[in-house]
């Protein structure tokens, strides 16, 4: 079996608590201040002028404004929960793609939530048939391509350009591998859809597209060989980055 390094969906969980804390944090936040309001305009209203009567009806109005906004988002739990929802959602998916690499043969192994200037990199694998950085996406639908060479989901177009992510990914690894072997290294880059069924048969700007079902082939089908003494040094050199 391959080696794993690091945790797989770790930083996507991350992302995930920290979501929670900022969603539920800024809600109780409202509600504190609306409290807030809503006593101070009690204060404001005891006395015994017209002006300053209005200005804590002002201040009251407002403080019940808050609470209105409040429990109209936390009633509305999709709302709420959709940004925690998916960043969970893509925490298992890496974690079954780690799971599925895992079934490689050893000599291979699998660098997981790899620390990236461009987002980190959800999986990277080196081994006998080359080096991959697989990006693992969670939707669900159809995906196929456009006639500008857009990825499209259900024939509309993703929330972000996995194709430009996956390939400055590649870029920057490459780049930081220059002068490690005689010759640098090509990087496979692979955006692997978890739930989606995939209509892309060819790779699209040197990515390839597949479902999970196909992933372990599309690394063992790569006519790169790289020698043990490559995969040592290479493996060596992420392992010290990773660490960073």
């Amino acid at each position: 079996m391959a080696k794993q390094v690091g945790k797989a969906g770790s930083g996507a969980r991350k992302m995930a608590e920290k979501r929670t804390l900022i969603i539920y944090g800024t809600l109780l936040g409202f509600i504190l201040a609306g409290s807030f309001l809503l006593k101070f305009a009690g204060k404001i209203l005891l006395f015994n002028s017209y002006w300053v009567n209005l200005f804590g009806l002002l201040i009251a109005g407002v403080g019940i404004g808050v609470f209105i906004a409040v429990f109209m988002i936390a009633t509305d739990s999709k709302e709420v929960d959709q940004p925690i929802n998916r960043a969970l959602k893509g925490a298992k998916a890496e974690e079954k793609i780690s799971e599925i690499l895992g079934q490689l043969p050893e000599g291979y192994t699998v660098f997981n939530d790899f620390p990236c200037p461009m987002g980190n990199i959800d999986h990277i694998v080196v081994g006998p048939t080359g080096i991959f950085i697989i990006e693992t996406k969670s939707h669900s639908g159809e995906v196929t391509l456009s006639q500008e060479g857009k990825l499209l989901l259900n024939s509309k177009e993703l929330e972000k350009d996995f194709l430009k992510q996956v390939l400055g990914q590649t870029f920057w690894l490459k780049e930081r591998m220059v002068g490690l072997l005689e010759k640098t290294p090509f990087i496979n880059p692979i955006i692997v859809f978890t739930n989606a069924f995939v209509k892309i048969d060819k790779p699209v700007k040197g990515v390839r597209i597949v479902n999970k079902k196909w992933l372990i082939d599309a690394i063992n089908e790569n006519k790169v060989q790289l020698s043990d003494e490559a995969i040592k040094r290479i493996v060596s050199f992420l392992t010290v980055i990773k660490q960073e």
